[in-house]
C-alpha cells in the first residue's frame, strides 16, 4: 500500500475510498504492514473505507466469524463510523460462503 498512499498524499483534494479494506492477508491472520498502512491511510482525511470482500481473503473452506473480527475492529478504530462504508461482494463472495 506505500504507493497508494504516495498517491493518496499527492492529491489532497480528491477523495479516495480504498476497497476491500485494502485485502489484508486474512487467510494467514498476517496484520502488518496491512495494520500501520491502514492507520497511515486513515490520518488522510480524504480517504474511506469500503468494508468488503472479508471472506475471498479467508480460508475458503474453514474462516470462522472470529478470523474477520480483529481486522473489522482495526478498519473501525482507524476510520470511525462517520468513514466507512459496507459493501457487498457478490458474486465473488460466494467463492468462500456456500
Amino acid at each position: 500500500m506505500a504507493n497508494t498512499i504516495r498517491m493518496v498524499r499527492q492529491c489532497p483534494n480528491v477523495q479516495f475510498i480504498l476497497d476491500h479494506i485494502g485485502k489484508p492477508d486474512i487467510k494467514h491472520q498476517l496484520f502488518e504492514p496491512w495494520k500501520q498502512d491502514l492507520k497511515t491511510l486513515a490520518s488522510l482525511p480524504n480517504v474511506w473505507c469500503k468494508m468488503s470482500g472479508l471472506v475471498t481473503e479467508a480460508d475458503h473452506q474453514r474462516w470462522q466469524r472470529e478470523d474477520l473480527k480483529p481486522y473489522i475492529d482495526h478498519v473501525l478504530e482507524c476510520f470511525g463510523f462517520e468513514r466507512v462504508m459496507y459493501g457487498g461482494d457478490w458474486p465473488v463472495a460466494f467463492q468462500a460462503t456456500e
